[in-house]
């Protein structure tokens, strides 16, 4: 860019600079509202509570509803990040009935993770249903060797409570705990095979399921050629594909109206460059947008 190009697109900048904003209080008042609704959306749509509910105070809205909204939608979904599926799956029963009929995919993932969480020990309410269970396992619960669950541990002979656990009790923690690991597999099976005799599992899902029930083929999963299942980030595939069904069953859209305007305006301005318009040459969007 020559000298003269430099100078040219300082004197554009600066006047674009200079022009005023719109007086947003007179014959604009409309579209100050609507802009603070795109802010407003945005902020719900991404669980942005705490935010939204400040943002709203600060510009005369009433979101009290929508929060809530997005409160519970927000509470399914950090269950689902802290393994805790059984307890997902219930509240999604009760916030959006139907929903997991409706969408049997999407079901036959949430069982998998289960069965994954399960095995993992970090499925608490599934694997000690009547325990109070302060604090996840660090391994696998199928470990024989030095094996941890929140219903009890195992590792050299440790105490539970005030009272040490002797070996008869050990076997007998253990022996349930696989119990209901193997209890999970069952019904994790007998509903991929409902689906695959009404032929309506995704190829995707199958490899789900098949994946899912070779982590017991190991001593230690976690070192396993499977063992990637039971990273916690492998949750977030699961929880974005409920997240998208609730907000399908709300009526809310996957993407916001500002991240829509944005993606147009970038579109825009791709197309502005592919015909060699030059005026797009004046507009820098990251500065813009960031």
């Amino acid at each position: 860019m020559t000298k003269v190009d430099d100078i040219t697109s300082m004197v554009m900048r600066n006047v674009i600079d200079q022009v005023p904003l719109p007086d947003m209080s007179t014959s604009n008042a409309d579209i100050c509202f609507d802009m603070e609704k795109v802010v407003m959306t945005y902020l719900l749509h991404n669980g942005y509570c705490s935010t939204a509910s400040a943002f709203a105070s600060a510009t005369g809205q009433d979101v009290t509803g929508e929060v809530d909204v997005v409160n519970r939608r927000q509470q399914v979904l950090s269950l689902v990040m802290e393994g805790q599926i059984s307890q997902a799956m219930e509240l999604t029963e009760l916030y959006y009935p139907g929903l997991l009929d409706d969408q049997p995919n999407l079901h036959l993932a949430l069982r998998v993770r289960q069965f994954v969480e399960v095995v993992s020990g970090a499925d608490t309410k599934y694997l000690c249903p009547d325990s109070e269970l302060p604090e996840p396992p660090r391994r696998s619960v199928i470990m024989g060797e030095a094996m941890e669950t929140d219903c009890g541990d195992f590792a050299n002979g440790l105490t539970n409570g005030h009272n040490k656990i002797d070996s008869v009790q050990q076997d007998e923690l253990r022996g349930s705990t696989l119990e209901r690991i193997l209890d999970c597999g069952r019904k994790l099976h007998s509903w991929h095979a409902r689906l695959a005799t009404e032929n309506s599992i995704c190829d995707q899902y199958r490899d789900m399921v098949r994946d899912a029930f070779s982590l017991i083929a190991y001593a230690d999963p976690h070192s396993s050629p499977v063992g990637w299942q039971l990273e916690p980030s492998q949750r977030e595939v699961v929880a974005d594909l409920l997240r998208e069904a609730i907000l399908r069953r709300t009526n809310i859209n996957n993407k916001t109206v500002l991240e829509s305007a944005v993606n147009y305006a970038k579109e825009l301005l791709r197309l502005m460059e592919a015909y060699g318009i030059g005026k797009v040459a004046f507009v820098k969007f990251n500065d813009v947008v960031n």
